[in-house]
């Protein structure tokens, strides 16, 4: 049998306690999140109307779904751990946070010019933009079966950008 070679020095200063699975997934998450959060730095939503804004990120963030299924297995992976690694990540609050700040900018021009109602917290949103479009393609197969349908057929898909931007602005617009 062959043994492994030691990890470097930092790895084993930085890591030490956590096993190769926690360093592993802790890791395989942040590049998971920088890779969504990269894509909608691009946006730039903070030059767009406030409700253009919300819209493009829903619209964007179901297609970041469709097109990347590497985002979502991890994530589901993850939460059946109750998020041991990602608790370990010194990054996921960094990645995060500059959406939610644009997203508490946004809320608060929306709500400046009378579109967006008070109270909505940024984090919540994006929780619930996440829960909208994601949700739908990660447990397609279960719905498939559950309700008879083959959820995974693009024609299947065509009603959900709407229902999932009705479901979103029913919770922080006004109109």
């Amino acid at each position: 049998m062959t043994k492994k070679p030691p990890a470097p020095p930092e790895l084993r200063t930085r890591d030490a306690g956590r096993s190769r699975q926690q360093i592993l997934g802790g890791t395989r998450l942040d590049d998971v999140y920088a890779g969504i959060r990269q894509a909608e730095e691009a946006l730039n939503l903070n030059a767009l109307p406030p409700k253009a804004s919300i819209t493009l990120l829903i619209d964007f963030t179901r297609q970041y779904c469709l097109a990347h299924p590497e985002f979502i297995a991890p994530i589901n992976s993850e939460n059946l751990h109750r998020a041991e690694h990602q608790a370990q990540s010194t990054k996921i609050r960094e990645l995060n946070s500059p959406l939610i700040a644009t997203l508490g900018e946004v809320l608060v021009r929306g709500q400046a010019a009378g579109a967006f109602r008070s109270g909505v917290d940024p984090a919540q949103l994006c929780m619930s933009i996440a829960g909208l479009t994601c949700f739908y393609l990660s447990n397609r197969h279960t719905l498939s079966v559950i309700f008879g349908r083959p959820a995974a057929r693009p024609t299947r898909r065509r009603p959900w950008p709407t229902a999932s931007r009705m479901c979103a602005r029913s919770s922080w617009a006004i109109s």
